[in-house]
């Protein structure tokens, strides 16, 4: 297993990577501008000038450059650094609870799609359809790798996920006349459930709901008092995944 370990580094850090500048992305494709995340290539926001490969490696880049861009100098975005951080982090917390390395793959793939989210929902109250049904399928996967739950239980959680958060949503749209919950969330829930099976839900919403309620105290209020109750499952999540780890919380 040591011998792996470096590539396990090198793979969370490449989805750290990833992660910032699809962060950077959604961000800039929310102001308006006419990009994707596939293209165009890596490249200075600044400047617009494409990075070599040398200027693309997580952590290292950004230290030798001493932060700024190789051709305009200007300042990079410290969340790139802090990303990468993090998710090395991640990656050396899974290796010491995980022994299986593809659980760890698939695990810090679903981290990765979860981080997107958190921060993107978060800043613009957004949860973009495409990284929503990709986590959808690698939280399935999980359930086939029967990390967290089985598939059973799983396609059930991804089934309750989803009409839990549609049948409160229609029952708050028949009184207000408005929709009390977006669409990406009940996508994001069925995903959640199906990560760690159909009795996790009451979980996943009872901390879900207490760290929206936190988010939306501590968070810049907006004009129309919108709470990005995304987040707060997201954060959720985490929690319980910590709590499943340290063996106080179990679901099959």
């Amino acid at each position: 297993m040591d011998i792996i370990y470096p590539f396990l580094w090198a793979f969370g850090l490449c989805l750290g990577s990833f992660a910032g500048m699809s962060i950077n992305r959604y961000q800039r494709i929310y102001a308006g501008e006419k990009i994707n995340i596939i293209s165009p290539s890596s490249h200075c926001p600044h400047c617009k000038k494409s990075l070599k490969p040398m200027m693309l490696i997580p952590i290292f880049s950004y230290i030798y450059l001493k932060g700024k861009c190789y051709f305009c100098k200007k300042e990079i975005n410290k969340s790139y650094f802090i990303t990468e951080l993090i998710f090395l982090a991640v990656t050396v917390t899974l290796i010491f609870f995980e022994t299986s390395i593809l659980n760890i793959l698939v695990l810090l793939l679903i981290f990765c799609f979860l981080y997107i989210l958190l921060i993107t929902d978060y800043n613009h109250f957004f949860l973009p359809i495409e990284l929503n049904l990709t986590l959808l399928f690698f939280s399935i996967c999980s359930a086939a790798l029967n990390i967290h739950t089985n598939i059973t239980h799983a396609l059930f959680g991804a089934f309750f996920g989803y009409t839990v958060l549609y049948v409160i949503n229609f029952i708050y749209k028949k009184f207000r006349k408005i929709d009390g919950i977006g669409f990406g969330d009940f996508i994001l829930l069925a995903s959640l459930g199906a990560l760690y099976g159909v009795y996790s839900i009451p979980f996943i919403l009872f901390f879900g709901s207490l760290f929206s309620i936190v988010i939306y105290f501590f968070k810049e209020k907006n004009t129309d008092n919108y709470v990005p109750f995304g987040s707060g499952l997201i954060l959720g999540a985490f929690l319980i995944f910590f709590l499943i780890e340290i063996e106080l919380l179990r679901f099959i």
